[in-house]
């Protein structure tokens, strides 16, 4: 069993466009993917946007008896101690997309009534051209001073002089 807290507990509502009918499923994350975007922010927001279910993705309508096109959006229902953020830098054949990704240092996450705000405390790194090759390295802060982890050589680091191109998961813990 995982705990609760690192699973992020979501409330998933499909609609029908339709016959309007909702149907409501509830989901667990312990690592949310997300895609490449120019802030994290950014790309957290776009796992929660609605999204169209349309042609072969379309929704089949239980009321309607067919596939039909819906309405579909992703409400957080339960807000963890830590959040795990992963970077969707693979693509296909497991090639690698460095585009440069700047994480926020303060994420903020909302459920239907508040936001939550999340510090940065991790990171870990891929080096290398694809999924199967490369190295990987960890950041993390200890006391508010960042730390590079590179196997068994560990060295302080700032912030803002992390290798941003080659992110690949986020740690943030929720600010008291």
């Amino acid at each position: 069993m995982v705990p609760e807290n690192i699973t992020i507990q979501c409330k998933q509502d499909t609609q029908c466009c339709v016959c309007n009918n909702v149907s409501t499923h509830s989901l667990s994350y312990i690592i949310i993917p997300v895609p490449i975007s120019s802030s994290i922010s950014e790309s957290v927001e776009s796992f929660f946007y609605t999204v169209s279910l349309t042609g072969e993705n379309a929704y089949d309508c239980n009321r309607c008896g067919v596939k039909r096109d819906a309405d579909q959006s992703n409400v957080i229902s339960h807000m963890p101690e830590n959040v795990f953020l992963q970077i969707r830098r693979f693509k296909g054949l497991g090639e690698k997309d460095d585009a440069e990704v700047y994480p926020s240092e303060i994420l903020t996450l909302y459920n239907d009534f508040e936001g939550v705000d999340y510090a940065i405390k991790g990171t870990v790194h891929h080096n290398g051209p694809t999924i199967s090759q490369g190295h990987y390295t960890s950041c993390v802060c200890v006391d508010n001073i960042w730390y590079k982890c590179d196997d068994s050589h560990t060295s302080r680091v700032r912030f803002e002089s992390i290798d941003w191109n080659s992110l690949y998961l986020l740690v943030y813990e929720k600010m008291i």
